[in-house]
């Protein structure tokens, strides 16, 4: 492991904690569909604001191979 790969490494072990601790409380309150959609509704949105903000250096493949 890199000096550069820690930051991304906390960042990550972060995000898994507080979904742990998110779905202790949650699993209760709501049903498990619901529950399920709210998450990938949630991860959804994360991945295309995470995009939005690195898509200068990333652009969407046009292979017609991929």
């Amino acid at each position: 492991m890199t000096a550069q790969a820690l930051p991304y490494i906390s960042f990550l072990g972060f995000l898994f904690g507080s979904t742990l601790v998110a779905s202790r409380f949650s699993v209760g309150q709501f049903q498990p569909t619901t529950y399920i959609g709210l998450r990938l509704t949630m991860a959804g949105l994360g991945h295309v604001a995470f995009y939005a903000l690195v898509s200068r250096r990333y652009r969407w493949p046009t292979d017609r191979r991929l």
